[in-house]
């Protein structure tokens, strides 16, 4: 079971987990090819990609970036990617 808290805000949202308490806040939004670091494949087709930049609010070594994809027009992502050392 997933217990998690995320509250968006107009500059950003907070991010809660049972280890992480997050801070994010949105540093790029554009619509290009996103290469999946799991599988290190491109995503067959150009999509909206919106980075966050990840910021403890317990730790503040723990930082991190966030990557949303979502399908051109669509509000709904498709997949998310943290790339940060130890999350």
């Amino acid at each position: 079971m997933y217990q998690h808290v995320v509250i968006h805000g107009s500059k950003g949202f907070y991010y809660q987990y049972p280890d992480w308490n997050m801070r994010g806040e949105m540093i790029k939004d554009e619509e290009r090819h996103f290469i999946d670091g799991f599988v290190g494949e491109d995503v067959n087709e150009v999509c909206k990609v919106v980075e966050y930049k990840l910021d403890g609010v317990d730790n503040p070594k723990d930082t991190g970036i966030l990557y949303v994809c979502y399908h051109i027009g669509s509000k709904e992502p498709f997949h998310f990617e943290i790339d940060a050392p130890g999350m």
